[in-house]
């Protein structure tokens, strides 16, 4: 008999890079929502170079993903173990640095996918690896919130929207890949370099409705549609949070994409120190600014509670970005 299928929502966390914290946000983020009473699952999908089970408190597991893929387990949910102190927690563990899994065949991440929808949970959190493999890709793509994170240095500002250039680009070709023509003009706009060309998903959509008008109703309502999600981590100056919504104004010149801010989070010795300690954040010390900023984030924006004030402050920032980007006659990107 085939499990049921549950329909949990899915948050996969991307970077463009590492080292932009992105695991200890994941592992605060699934304890912050299962202290809120929310049924969690979390799974270390940076198969090749999986940490959260440290930043989770615990060492190690008599069942891995190993296991998925091999012997003796047959379904996703076998590996799953409960967490020793977070009640409604349960995750999945990684096997460290392993070749084996470090980039998943085709059939093996669709594997992973299809049994996703058999975990009975509120929210399964994936905690991607860096980097933009099929791997990350592919997870990224199916996830009901798929947010990338970012710090306000330059180089993380830069790769961070290079991830969701590439995101957008494989989902694209992926939706019309039955297409011959458009499919090949869709690659040629994925490679297009050109540093002039800042709005080649706009020209690229005016090439399909030339060629055919009902293919380019449909990419208008994919690009509508396609809203990858921003968190901009260890915020320190009232400048940072502007400097890496520069993603944002990028995504929306270059890419005509929206994407949703989901917030920041502030730069907090509590951070580095429950690093150290193998203790998620939130929970070490939810007074904190970054606690009370995840937490915020969790309410407003996974929770949906005060929603319009979100939208509004978002929008608001993004002008105010976009005007400065023109009184300056600079680039965003």
């Amino acid at each position: 008999m085939e499990d049921e299928v549950i329909h949990s929502k899915i948050v996969a966390i991307a970077s463009g890079k590492g080292g932009v914290g992105k695991t200890v946000v994941s592992a605060s983020l699934g304890v912050g929502l299962s202290m809120l009473g929310k049924k969690v699952v979390m799974l270390d999908a940076d198969f090749g170079g999986a940490n959260l089970h440290k930043v989770m408190g615990i060492e190690k597991s008599s069942q891995t993903f190993l296991d998925f893929y091999s012997y003796p387990y047959t379904r996703l949910n076998e590996i799953l173990i409960e967490h020793p102190y977070f009640n409604n927690l349960r995750l999945a563990m990684g096997v460290g640095d392993s070749m084996a899994l470090s980039n998943l065949q085709y059939y093996r991440r669709m594997k992973f996918i299809r049994h996703l929808d058999k975990i009975d949970a509120d929210f399964i959190i994936l905690d991607l690896g860096a980097g933009s493999s099929y791997n990350v890709m592919d997870f990224f793509l199916i996830a009901d919130y798929g947010i990338v994170m970012i710090n306000p240095e330059t180089l993380s500002i830069l790769d961070g929207y290079n991830f969701v250039k590439k995101a957008f680009f494989r989902k694209l070709a992926k939706t019309f890949k039955v297409h011959q023509e458009v499919s090949e003009l869709i690659k040629e706009s994925a490679s297009d370099h050109t540093e002039c060309k800042k709005t080649v998903v706009k020209n690229l959509l005016e090439k399909v409705k030339s060629l055919d008008g009902g293919m380019g109703e449909k990419m208008e309502k994919f690009i509508d549609g396609f809203h990858p999600m921003l968190i901009i981590n260890k915020v320190d100056k009232s400048k940072d949070e502007n400097k890496g919504l520069a993603v944002m104004v990028a995504a929306k010149k270059m890419l005509s994409i929206e994407m949703k801010y989901l917030g920041f989070i502030h730069k907090d010795d509590n951070v580095e120190e429950s690093v150290e300690e193998n203790i998620p954040f939130i929970f070490r010390d939810s007074r904190s600014r970054a606690s009370k900023d995840l937490g915020k984030l969790i309410l407003q924006n996974i929770l949906n509670n005060g929603k319009m004030q979100s939208v509004m402050k978002q929008q608001k920032l993004v002008k105010e970005i976009e005007q400065k980007w023109k009184e300056d006659g600079s680039d965003v990107i």
